[in-house]
């Protein structure tokens, strides 16, 4: 038992650097999961497997506890995973914590210099392989935005028409957006003024500033906007 106690402590405490290696890049580059949590994400790891192997417990199966654990870890990663109005942010993190899981039940089973491996791979993945993707966004449009097209609506009395395109122009401009063309119709005595407007990368804030900005001015009886559909 003491010589058992003693390897698992080893590898309890070669969990713990590694998860603490890999978090130190997470926690330099100031994301949620850093130091600390991708150190006790491997530690936790380390330990539901390390309980899975101790002597006279009942249907402990470690592959049955290594099956939770990255189930487990899912849930974990999704949580810090957020999207901020058409980006998804957190992927790479929520990875780098599965990662950290892994690594924690390779060195519980003593597969020290494999969970030393991955932990290379790892530092390696997030950090030596930076440039490359920078590379790859300077000299593709991998990355870049694509321009997103709006479809503004708006309604007025037929003597407001002329106002109500210098209104949509001027508030355009104002807020970096392009205009792709305006329909008009008219209905029941109504001008329905429909403006498809596109901006790369212009999030729904700056539009939602662009539709209160209009809202604003004297003589708009309707306005509302969308995503448009590519024509």
């Amino acid at each position: 038992m003491p010589v058992v106690l003693s390897v698992a402590t080893l590898n309890m405490l070669t969990v713990l650097g590694c998860g603490a290696l890999i978090g130190s890049e997470r926690q330099v580059r100031g994301r949620m999961a850093g130091l600390r949590t991708n150190a006790l994400v491997a530690l936790g790891a380390a330990g539901f497997a390390t309980f899975s192997q101790l002597q006279g417990l009942p249907d402990a199966s470690g592959t049955r506890v290594a099956a939770q654990v990255v189930s487990g870890i899912g849930f974990l990663g999704a949580g810090i995973i957020f999207r901020d109005g058409f980006e998804i942010h957190g992927i790479n993190t929520a990875a780098t914590l599965w990662c950290s899981a892994a690594v924690g039940l390779l060195a519980s089973t003593g597969q020290i210099h494999y969970a030393l491996m991955m932990t290379g791979l790892v530092m390696f993945v997030n950090l030596g392989l930076r440039p490359l993707v920078k590379l790859i966004k300077h000299y593709t449009s991998a990355g870049v935005p694509a321009p997103r097209v709006w479809a503004i609506h708006l309604e007025c009395l037929p003597e407001q028409e002329a106002a109500a395109r210098g209104l949509v122009l001027r508030a355009l401009t104002l807020a970096g957006l392009a205009l792709q063309e305006i329909r008009v119709a008219t209905t029941g005595g109504i001008v329905q003024l429909t403006a498809r407007v596109t901006g790369a990368g212009a999030g729904e804030a700056v539009l939602t500033q662009t539709i209160q900005r209009l809202a604003a001015e004297p003589g708009i009886l309707h306005l509302s906007w969308d995503l448009a559909e590519e024509s």
